[in-house]
């Protein structure tokens, strides 16, 4: 868990984006496993642990009107005919694409924001409006652009992508790879990662690498521009 000092602070960054934010509590209630299915209940309840999101189990009729979103399976769906679904088949193998439709079914459209640390390893985390949806570590630029190229599948209001200049080669490798990939209305940045470190009294149970993609998210950048070629 990071500590309250860190958390606040980023809290804070986030207005140098122009935009209050939004502190995501997941109630308990929020999300219902409904279900009759013994296969269809193990991969949700393994997965929503695995996400670290609570839930309750419910039979159809039993379901409680301030439940937002119901985990059932296709064809179980007919008996759940007032609430929010999301079906078994509609959920890939990508543990962070089916948290990204979990949040995206729960809140809507929000902003997605990706910060990237380069160097020997990346750091990485991506936000869904406040919510921190992920935080990996990649030994190679290949895996860093393949995450987030998943990541941009998904509809949001804005996508931006930071990514920290402290080793330019690496930025800008990782920038013209994520050009290639992104489409129309992808913003990239290069931003200043001077300041990015995270101070020693913030890192219990941080790792390094994932603190300054945090603080890199939410620091403003500049628009990466393609070198053009002659």
């Amino acid at each position: 868990m990071y500590s309250l000092g860190l958390r606040l602070l980023f809290f804070e960054l986030v207005d140098d984006l122009g935009g209050k934010i939004r502190r995501a509590e997941h109630s308990k209630g929020d999300i219902a496993i409904s279900t009759l299915d013994g296969r269809a209940y193990y991969h949700f309840t393994n997965m929503l642990k695995r996400m670290n999101l609570p839930y309750t189990s419910s039979l159809f009729d039993y379901l409680k009107d301030e439940v937002k979103l119901v985990l059932t399976t296709e064809k179980e769906q007919g008996f759940i005919p007032y609430h929010k679904v999301l079906t078994l088949t509609e959920f890939t193998g990508n543990l962070d694409l089916s948290k990204l439709k979990i949040y995206w079914s729960l809140y809507g459209k929000d902003l997605l924001i990706i910060g990237l640390d380069p160097g020997k390893r990346i750091g990485m985390v991506a936000y869904y409006g406040s919510i921190l949806l992920v935080s990996r570590i990649f030994n190679s630029a290949s895996e860093a652009v393949d995450s987030v190229s998943r990541l941009l599948r998904y509809p949001a209001v804005k996508k931006i992508i930071k990514i920290g200049d402290g080793d330019q080669h690496v930025a800008r490798a990782l920038a013209s790879s994520l050009y290639s990939v992104a489409k129309d209305g992808v913003i990239i940045e290069l931003v200043d990662e001077k300041g990015t470190s995270v101070p020693a009294s913030y890192q219990l149970g941080l790792k390094r690498d994932i603190g300054a993609a945090m603080m890199i998210a939410f620091r403003p950048g500049s628009r990466y521009k393609p070198l053009l070629k002659h």
